[in-house]
């Protein structure tokens, strides 16, 4: 199959079992496994099979020159035995062997495939057998027929060296919406038939008459996982990292290929919530969309499992109604035009089920059992209300199903997923949903204007990833600073209780207030400044800092101006005028007008240099006090002379170090003890 495989067959024979539901034929499933499937091909058929499919012969005789003259020895506690010759079994690890292993398994297929009269038809298209790697599903029109195709593939498979494993197999035979015991066979052993309430796990997905697939197991699974990373001895970004990489994932699948019901993923998202929230420290009123950003813009990349519910609905009756397989293609095409017919009580057109998939406002006339699409319908209404102007198209021009994703404020603001793009689908609209959560945070008037800055440099939230250059007591505190939720007076939300400061007794103890204004620290306001400056003067390059002066006035000048920041080449009449700043990040406003202040104040020096002959850049290097790095800053560096090599590790050292010494000035302003020992120095400039 042209495609990814695992959804597909799920849905082609779900769609099997959902037709017998609504009619009143017999269907006949069969679910075959193969003991020690790779290892027992023998070397023999190997060689004929690949005669048989038109393989060159010089392909062929590589390939025996791999198998040919294959032995093993045995470590034993006697010593080693004598040479095995390995005759049958595929080789595995290499690109080669799953190809082998296929055109083995093909003539199996193929031999179902000749006894087309015995096929289950649906939608008028013939479907015998799905096969994927070794798993495969016969699919027969009644029980005999089943026999019938259970008795040819097991002659073929005798005569390949393969044996199936009866025990581990299993078959389903429906009539009248209900499942009907019948003893099948295989190769002499009798196969279980599965009841009204039983399932199979087929391709990770329980599959039967009346089964609930929601994966009861896995999440009570991903429950206790998530239990242990809480309770483990790792860092706190190690524990998201671990939830995101083998907790959240576990579901995912299911979540594409079966239909999931939402309820009982609610616990799950609350405790991932919960857990995560911990991770950084925050308390409970802390607003949750920083669990599902993405961790450049300062989350923890965890989406809702209801969210990826409706992302997976969605791009599951994308993908099979834009399958390269035509099998697939046609059957969803028949089945959803069906469910769109039977909803407007008219003959229905690929436009309107484009308006259907969209989630119309029209109630139809008549109510259809839930279905891929009836579950795609309402996922797409839900995230409409994420990403307002998703919809499903059709354009008669191409003939071809496509789905618009609006992402205003990114570039590009319009995603278009078409057919050639399919595989895209699920990202972007999992970026549509997170652009939705940082739009919702960046809104909110407290615990968003510090994000509304964070979200726009990825630099400002590298810590997030594995704490580089990051004191862990730096972690436990930026967090809730930038969500504005630190045990300050004036942010604790106590009625009728003393917000004034407790140090100088003249403002709201916001923040902002301790961080940048309470004159108090402004020792500590000098020494982040500096180290901001420190790192800027170590990564010049060294024809940059030859023409250096640091904090110093400019020659010939008459004010008492001292720029922290003066590279005055005299040959080729270029001056570069930069100072630091670190205002607090009350939305991005605030990092515009702080340069702007610096480059107001620095005006009359740059103003004296032009009347000297130079070419004058006036600029500022912004840090936000919490970490947050001006985009507008990068072009400064290149007036600096830091090179890009240098600059990734510069900006995070000097994030990380902006972030260090906010934390010391808070904790020292709550704690009344000095955080810090020695003062920056800068270094010597020859």
């Amino acid at each position: 199959m042209p495609s990814e495989g695992c959804l597909e067959h799920n849905f082609v024979l779900q769609q099997c079992i959902d037709e017998v539901k609504v009619s009143s034929r017999h269907l006949a499933v069969a679910w075959l496994d193969l003991r020690n499937a790779f290892g027992s091909v023998p070397h023999s058929v190997i060689f004929s099979i690949l005669k048989q499919h038109g393989v060159p012969p010089a392909l062929i005789s590589i390939i025996e020159d791999l198998y040919k003259d294959c032995s093993t020895t045995l470590s034993t506690a006697a010593g080693e035995t004598r040479s095995v010759p390995m005759l049958s079994g595929v080789k595995q690890g290499d690109p080669l062997s799953p190809i082998v292993f296929n055109l083995a398994i093909e003539l199996l297929i193929r031999a179902v495939l000749a006894c087309s009269e015995a096929h289950f038809v649906i939608f008028g298209k013939p479907v015998g057998c799905l096969a994927y790697a070794d798993d495969l599903v016969l699919l027969a029109k009644n029980p005999t027929c089943l026999q019938q195709l259970l008795e040819v593939i097991g002659n073929v498979a005798k005569w390949m060296g393969l044996h199936f494993n009866g025990s581990k197999c299993a078959t389903l035979v429906m009539h009248k919406r209900k499942a009907v015991h019948f003893a099948a066979s295989i190769q002499g052993q009798q196969i279980p038939s599965l009841r009204e309430e039983d399932a199979y796990q087929h391709l990770g997905v329980p599959t039967g008459c009346s089964v609930d697939q929601t994966p009861q197991d896995t999440l009570e699974s991903m429950l206790q996982d998530l239990h242990k990373i809480e309770r483990s001895v790792l860092a706190d970004w190690q524990k998201i990292d671990a939830i995101r990489t083998f907790v959240v994932p576990q579901v995912e699948f299911c979540l594409l290929t079966a239909r999931v019901k939402k309820a009982p993923l609610s616990k799950l998202d609350a405790e991932i919530k919960r857990v995560v929230k911990g991770a950084f420290h925050l308390p409970r009123r802390a607003s949750p969309e920083v669990v599902f950003l993405p961790s450049w813009q300062g989350g923890a990349n965890i989406l809702p499992l209801s969210d990826l519910a409706d992302i997976g609905a969605v791009t599951k009756a994308f993908k099979v109604l834009t399958c390269p397989d035509s099998l697939v293609r046609d059957v969803a095409e028949s089945s959803a035009m069906r469910t769109v017919t039977r909803f407007l009580g008219r003959e229905a057109y690929p436009v309107d089920l484009a308006a259907y998939l969209s989630g119309c406002t029209d109630d139809g006339h008549s109510k259809s059992s839930a279905t891929v699409w009836t579950a795609a319908r309402s996922a797409s209404r839900r995230l409409a209300a994420k990403i307002p102007g998703l919809c499903w198209e059709w354009s008669p021009t191409l003939s071809r199903m496509s789905i618009v994703v609006p992402l205003p404020g990114r570039s590009p603001d319009r995603n278009v997923v078409d057919f050639m793009s399919r595989s895209e689908l699920h990202s972007t609209l999992r970026r549509g949903v997170q652009h939705h959560y940082h739009l919702q945070l960046a809104a909110k008037p407290d615990q968003g204007k510090v994000h509304d800055v964070a979200a726009r440099e990825p630099t400002s939230n590298h810590f997030l990833a594995a704490g580089r250059f990051t004191r862990f007591c730096d972690w436990r505190f930026v967090h809730r600073a930038r969500l504005g939720v630190l045990p300050l007076k004036a942010c604790i939300r106590v009625p009728g209780a003393d917000k004034v400061c407790r140090k100088c007794r003249a403002h709201p103890e916001t923040t902002a207030h301790v961080l940048c204004h309470c004159a108090v620290h402004s020792r500590a306001w000098n020494n982040r400044h500096r180290s901001v400056l420190k790192h800027t003067i170590e990564n010049m390059s060294a024809s940059c800092r030859d023409k250096l002066s640091v904090e110093k006035a400019v020659v010939g000048f008459p004010g008492r101006l001292l720029p922290d920041i003066v590279i005055r080449d005299e040959i080729q009449k270029k001056a570069v005028i930069v100072d630091v700043c670190c205002p607090f990040e009350n939305r991005y406003i605030a990092f515009e007008e702080a340069r702007q202040r610096k480059k107001d104040k620095y005006a009359p020096i740059a103003d004296y240099l032009r009347g000297l002959g130079f070419t004058v850049i006036c600029d500022a290097l912004v840090v936000g006090s919490l970490g947050c790095w001006d985009p507008a800053n990068d072009k400064v560096l290149s007036h600096l002379g830091i090179d890009l090599q240098k600059r990734t590790v510069f900006k995070r050292k000097v994030v990380s170090d902006v972030i260090r010494w906010s934390r010391d000035i808070y904790t020292e302003h709550v704690s009344n003890h000095r955080q810090y020992k020695t003062d920056v120095i800068l270094p010597i400039i020859n």
